[in-house]
């Protein structure tokens, strides 16, 4: 079986049954984008109460809105000059978007506040647009007084940001880091390359086969977790072709043939690779059980490459190898009769003194996990950027100049004619500064409900907590936090803060 792509013949099929493939999993894999989805409620489970929130959300008749919020610092105080300032570029986006709040000082005179909406349409890059103009509306300042913009839409389009073209730079730079390990392994100026291809072909199939299991089994796959598996599939099929191209150069020593020699290697390294493949692809696979559907889809996703990498590597590698014959080794060309290198000085005392190494090497890995123990996976919406965007230090101006003015909106669904009990049961619950009806229709009703909290706090996740405990049967017990933060409301006439 292993041996198949090695004959004299079977290369050359080998490689044409290949090309048709790719050829035919072009349109599937250029078509990846259209199974990937980076909602966060689309990598909830269906039964998570937010999930429910956001199904009645899209039933409701009316149109959402791109919220952001501008606030002016300066720490020693705001001067006059600062009020003209902020009273123009205030008017200036008032003429462009929906403007209903003037600007709203801080108790302590450092800071200044209003809120910015617009329709929501256009999609992500209206968002986006929509973002990059307040910000360059509110960018002319007086020296010493700064501007952030923040809020939901601010944080959505900070995240886009650092999504936008991820696949491509994770791609380059995964395979700048696997060509410099080739090279550095084979020292050839043509052998590092025959793997480094092989395996894009194996991340292409990989592609074209998730766009197809994903639909089948209505997979969640985001960005983040397709640009895991294109890794996952360079790491291991550079591994594979480490333990084949050692296995194949030394039968090439033994053999005047390189379609025996390559033989020899399939049977001796094909089900040692196999295995391996095997046992990562199914413990991938177990991930499928998960709850989180982001968690599933990244362990199917990570299979689905696994198996490709191994079908990949162990028929159109050995094939494109054998037909580059001896002379792709150059410089060091393997000759028949010819006697390897002699062992390093380091792999000599290595396997000398087997169990001083394993003392060693025990010692080392448990150093290295020591670090281990203060890990925390309670992440935050914060915690998803590697730098700190202007939406997250917003979040801190924000905090720090209007304390207890309320947090980011929390939306709650509730049957209409229940609306009135639980805008009393959340405006009762201990933590919330205000809840106001938002939209309704088709017997459903929104209401914004905002705790006093800071967003991803310990704080927030209990108002949450007590909210869905507090609200009366009957209600859609589901809070679902939006991505932003709002004051608490300060006069009559402006909704939605």
């Amino acid at each position: 079986m292993f041996t198949l792509p090695a004959g004299h013949r079977s290369k050359w099929a080998t490689m044409a049954l290949w090309v048709m493939l790719l050829v035919a999993a072009f349109p599937l894999a250029s078509g990846l984008d259209s199974v990937q989805s980076d909602d966060a409620t689309d990598r909830l489970p269906a039964g998570a109460e937010s999930t429910l929130v956001h199904d009645v959300e899209s039933r409701v008749p009316g149109t959402g809105t791109d919220d952001v919020l501008v606030v002016y610092h300066r720490a020693a105080g705001l001067t006059g000059a600062d009020d003209r300032a902020v009273g123009e570029q205030h008017d200036t986006l008032a003429r462009e978007f929906d403007v209903r709040m003037p600007p709203v000082p801080s108790k302590d005179g450092t800071a200044l506040m209003f809120a910015v909406s617009r329709a929501a349409s256009g999609g992500e890059e209206a968002t986006s647009a929509f973002v990059d103009r307040v910000r360059a509306v509110t960018a002319d300042l007086p020296a010493g007084l700064s501007a952030e913009v923040t809020g939901p839409a601010a944080v959505g389009a900070d995240i886009d940001a650092v999504f936008e073209g991820i696949d491509t730079t994770l791609l380059l730079v995964t395979v700048l880091v696997v060509a410099f390990l080739l090279i550095l392994t084979y020292r050839s100026p043509f052998l590092w390359l025959v793997p480094l291809l092989t395996v894009g072909a194996a991340a292409f199939l990989s592609m074209a086969l998730v766009r197809v299991v994903a639909g089948a089994l209505d997979l969640t796959v985001s960005t983040q977790s397709s640009s895991i598996m294109i890794v996952m599939v360079f790491g291991a099929g550079t591994d594979y072709a480490l333990l084949v191209v050692a296995r194949y150069r030394e039968q090439l020593r033994r053999y005047g043939d390189v379609h025996a020699a390559m033989r020899a290697a399939l049977r001796g390294v094909g089900p040692a690779i196999l295995a391996s493949g095997s046992t990562v692809a199914l413990g991938l696979g177990c991930l499928f059980v998960a709850e989180m559907n982001d968690i599933s889809g990244v362990g199917v996703i990570g299979a689905v490459g696994i198996v490709a990498t191994l079908l990949t590597m162990l028929t159109l590698f050995p094939a494109v190898l054998i037909s580059l014959g001896r002379k792709v080794f150059w410089p060091r060309v393997p000759t028949l009769g010819s006697t390897p290198p002699a062992s390093r000085d380091l792999w000599r005392w290595v396997f000398a003194r087997p169990l001083r190494t394993a003392a060693i090497s025990a010692i080392a890995l448990g150093a290295l996990g020591i670090g281990m123990a203060g890990l925390s996976t309670d992440l935050r919406q914060a915690d998803s950027f590697t730098t700190t965007p202007e939406s997250v230090t917003g979040f801190a101006t924000l905090a720090k100049a209007y304390p207890g003015e309320g947090g980011r909106p929390l939306t709650v669904a509730t049957p209409t004619d229940r609306v009135d009990d639980v805008l009393a049961a959340a405006r009762a619950t201990d933590g919330v500064v205000s809840a106001e009806t938002d939209r309704e229709g088709r017997g459903w009703t929104l209401v914004d409900v905002v705790p006093a909290a800071g967003p991803d706090s310990d704080q927030e996740a209990a108002v949450v907590a007590r909210l869905r405990a507090d609200l009366p049967g009957g209600a859609l017990s589901a809070a679902r936090a939006r991505s932003g933060w709002t004051p608490r409301r300060r006069a009559r006439g402006t909704p939605g803060w």
